[in-house]
């Protein structure tokens, strides 16, 4: 990450923050059986070992509580709505805030037709 060339660009909404978000709240995600878009709703300087890498979780209720939380930490503001039956994507790199530091995007991931 250091030389820019694994997910640099996620540091942009850090960098950035609000204004960065609000021209890049969609990515793309191209598959060979499908396309997605990925609708952005986090951008959080997390450590390593941080729950913000959860996959299971115990309810819906204990799913939306996690999303939740990971939207009020994060360095820009989303009206992104994710639902219990919604699938997530975090994409996380380093950061050098502190040992072990990572900057994680988190988005909703919906099928395109």
């Amino acid at each position: 990450m250091n030389d820019g060339s694994m997910f640099a660009s996620l540091s942009e909404y850090r960098k950035q923050g609000q204004e960065y978000y609000d021209q890049h709240s969609v990515m793309y995600l191209n598959t060979p059986t499908q396309n997605y878009k990925i609708e952005v709703f986090a951008g959080i300087l997390t450590d390593a070992e941080s729950d913000v890498y959860a996959v299971s979780f115990s309810s819906e209720e204990s799913f939306l509580d996690y999303v939740q939380r990971m939207k009020g930490q994060s360095v820009f503001e989303s009206a992104v709505e994710v639902q219990p039956q919604d699938n997530i994507v975090t994409l996380s790199t380093c950061a050098y805030d502190f040992e072990n530091a990572r900057f994680v995007v988190m988005g909703r991931l919906v099928p395109i037709d």
